[in-house]
């Protein structure tokens, strides 16, 4: 994690061996302040409080670090499930963004696309070893894509005409 609560404040960890509480479950903090991984924080017991939590790399670390730290690891409460999860980034407008280093099932995908209600995903595609985008995408004149707005340049950005947030007016 980037932050924990240092007297109530959300924090980074610059030091190795700061302590700090975790904003979702208040449980103890530890700095971790290394070469390798970006400086961060981790539960002293070694819990993962968070079911999506995933190792934090330089990738997604300097994505998370083009946003204001109010918009960074932003904490959601489930009480019917009494859960919690962390958004990589919220704003103020109700859009989360969410950004994917790793492989995750779809199962854990649509999930996480259910609990929050307005979500971009951001994927690391450098790990895509092999792969061309241009030879696998469908040809957007297809009648399937309709209900699609389609935007391309040095990125492919697909976005359902019905479900593109509009802030309150």
């Amino acid at each position: 994690m980037q932050y924990a609560l240092i007297d109530g404040i959300k924090r980074e960890a610059t030091h190795t061996g700061q302590k700090a509480l975790c904003e979702g479950c208040k449980g103890n903090m530890i700095s971790k302040c290394g070469d390798i991984m970006p400086h961060h924080w981790a539960h002293k017991s070694g819990k993962n409080c968070d079911s999506w939590r995933e190792p934090e790399t330089h990738w997604h670390r300097q994505w998370k670090n083009h946003f204001p730290p109010s918009f960074r690891e932003v904490i959601f409460h489930d009480p019917e499930l009494q859960k919690y999860h962390r958004a990589d980034i919220h704003n103020e407008l109700g859009l989360t963004i969410e950004f994917q280093n790793s492989a995750i099932n779809l199962e854990e995908m649509l999930s996480r696309e259910k609990f929050y209600m307005y979500l971009v995903w951001v994927i690391n595609g450098a790990k895509l070893k092999g792969f061309t985008l241009g030879d696998f995408m469908p040809d957007p004149e297809q009648l399937v894509f309709d209900p699609f707005e389609i935007i391309s340049g040095e990125q492919v950005t697909y976005t359902r005409k019905n479900e593109r947030y509009l802030p309150p007016s």
